[in-house]
C-alpha cells in the first residue's frame, strides 16, 4: 500500500486519521514500529489510546500487526499520555505505543513511541518510516501474543499518592476538556486528599467544550475558580497533559 510519507514528523507519527491512518495504514506503520522494537531487542511493547473516535480502530490495527511482527503487546486502554509512560517503567515494559495526536484537533490522530524507556524522535522516527516503505513483509514467522492489563489507573494513583502529601486541604478545579485523563485525574488528586471540583470530565471524541484555543481553557476554568474560591486550577490538552 502506497502512506502519505508527511506523517513521519519529527517527534511523533501524525495525521488527519481518517485519510492518512486508515486501517491498513494503521497495520503496515504497526508492522514498521513491531520491525523497529525488535531491531533494539525489544520483544514486547504497551499499547495505550486516548478518547478519540478514530483511536479504538487505530489501536485495534496496531495491537494486531505488533503482534504479527513478532512483538508481544500489553494493552492498558485508554488513558493520558503520562499514564502510558508510567506503565512502561512500572510494568517492566520498555517500548510503547501511545495512540494519540495531543492538542490536534479531533480529525487528527497519530503515534506516539517510546523504545528503551525514552521516547524517540529525529532519526529513530525516520528508522521506521524507512521500515514502513520497505518491501518486506515485516512479518514474523512466530508472533506475539496480545494481553491486557486492567490495573494501570489503580497503579498510577496509588504510586503518586504514596509519595504526594499537600501540606494543607485544597480545593482543586480540574478541566479535562472531554479528555482521557478526566477519570485518573479525579481519582488521583481525591486519593491525595484534596476536594475535587469537576469540569468537563467525561470522555467525548468531539472535544465540545474547549476546541483547542488554549483561550478558551483558561476562561472556562478562570470563571469556575472565581465562582468557588480556589486556590488550585488544572487544566489539561485533549491529550491530557497539564496545561497549568
Amino acid at each position: 500500500m502506497r502512506l502519505n510519507e508527511s506523517i513521519f514528523k519529527a517527534n511523533d507519527i501524525r495525521a488527519i486519521a481518517d485519510r492518512d491512518l486508515t486501517a491498513a495504514a494503521a497495520e503496515r506503520i504497526g508492522l514498521a514500529i513491531g520491525a523497529y522494537f525488535l531491531s533494539r531487542g525489544e520483544t514486547r511493547a504497551i499499547v495505550c489510546r486516548d478518547v478519540r473516535e478514530s483511536s479504538p480502530r487505530i489501536a485495534k490495527s496496531v495491537r494486531a500487526s505488533l503482534a504479527k511482527a513478532g512483538v508481544s503487546v500489553l494493552d492498558i486502554g485508554a488513558y493520558a499520555t503520562p499514564v502510558c509512560y508510567f506503565a512502561g517503567r512500572h510494568l517492566g515494559v520498555s517500548a510503547s505505543v501511545m495512540i494519540t495526536a495531543s492538542h490536534n484537533p479531533a480529525q487528527y490522530n497519530g503515534m506516539k513511541i517510546t523504545s528503551r524507556d525514552t521516547t524517540i524522535f529525529g532519526d529513530e522516527i525516520q528508522r521506521i518510516k524507512a521500515f514502513a516503505l520497505s518491501e518486506e513483509s515485516l512479518i514474523a514467522p512466530a508472533p506475539g501474543t496480545v494481553e491486557r492489563y486492567e490495573h494501570i489507573e489503580r497503579d498510577y494513583v496509588q504510586y503518586i499518592a504514596e509519595r504526594v502529601k499537600p501540606k494543607r486541604p485544597l480545593r482543586v478545579a480540574i478541566d479535562a476538556g472531554n479528555g482521557a485523563a478526566g477519570h485518573t485525574a479525579k481519582r488521583l488528586y481525591e486519593a491525595i486528599g484534596c476536594e475535587v471540583v469537576p469540569l468537563f470530565l467525561e470522555p467525548d471524541p468531539s472535544f465540545p467544550n474547549h476546541v483547542f484555543a488554549v483561550f478558551s481553557y483558561s476562561g472556562c476554568v478562570n470563571v469556575a475558580a472565581g465562582y468557588v474560591s480556589l486556590p488550585l486550577l488544572v487544566r489539561m490538552r485533549k491529550s491530557s497533559q497539564i496545561l497549568a
